[in-house]
């Protein structure tokens, strides 16, 4: 397994990247003794780093995880309550862009611990997500005085209902595992120890598909996410028709 990191000393590295698998990059939050907490520095270098993928053609699928016992504390509160300097300028723009910019590829989110908060956010922004019996899931921005900035309403709306997403958001209540995965928030629930093989292991599957479908697979369902009842219909048929008319009527075996 190759390992690049994002800093000259991989010791003051906050995001490390991983080459597990032909066609796989692994993106680990690297900031154990902060929680994973999306600190400045962080966030900068997960930027680069989405910028770096999205020109990447070797990439087909991302992993992102989180070092040590959490995935992701959301912002480090010690930086936006910090006054004076560069970090009062910094609460201005705490979500001038996504967490997880739109990508070509699927993002697998192997949630190894709490993600909270922000950290929450970025999950939600991941294609799908694979949990560690361990993790659980809460929104505290109501307990902090902030606003939710970067899709976590938007997303537990549309996927838990108002009402639901509502009361997570003003109770802080925490979800475990089990229960996101009932709720839809998590795709799979597994040992701690199989949660980032698992991931993996379905990342490779994933890269080993056609390279032009999954793009074109992942923006069918932006889309039919932002259409609704017989538009919905109307955009996959005529998305199906045009992929046809593209590409024939060829199936690969499985």
């Amino acid at each position: 397994m190759e390992r690049m990191v994002t800093a000259a000393d991989p010791g003051t590295a906050v995001l490390l990247r991983e080459e597990p698998a032909e066609g796989v990059a692994l993106l680990t939050l690297h900031r154990p003794e902060a929680r994973n907490a999306l600190s400045v520095a962080l966030r900068e270098r997960l930027r680069v780093e989405w910028e770096a993928l999205a020109g990447d053609d070797s990439v087909r699928v991302v992993v992102l995880t989180g070092s040590g016992p959490a995935f992701c504390a959301g912002l480090d509160l010690r930086e936006i309550t910090t006054d004076g300097g560069v970090l009062a300028g910094e609460r201005r723009t705490l979500h001038a862009e996504p967490l997880i910019p739109p990508l070509t590829v699927p993002v697998i989110g192997a949630v190894n611990g709490p993600a909270v908060t922000g950290g929450w956010e970025l999950a939600l922004a991941c294609t799908f997500v694979v949990a560690s019996e361990r993790a659980w899931f809460s929104d505290t921005h109501a307990r902090l005085g902030l606003l939710p900035g970067a899709g976590l309403a938007v997303s537990l709306s549309r996927r838990v209902g108002h009402r639901l997403g509502v009361e997570l958001s003003l109770t802080g209540r925490r979800l475990d595992a089990a229960e996101a995965a009932r709720l839809g928030l998590v795709n799979r629930v597994v040992p701690h120890e199989r949660m980032l093989p698992t991931a993996l292991e379905t990342a490779s599957d994933i890269a080993r598909l056609d390279p032009v479908l999954v793009p074109r697979l992942l923006e069918l369902y932006r889309q039919l996410a932002e259409a609704g009842g017989h538009a919905a219909w109307a955009v996959e048929h005529a998305e199906s028709r045009r992929w046809l008319a593209e590409r024939g009527p060829v199936v690969r075996r499985p």
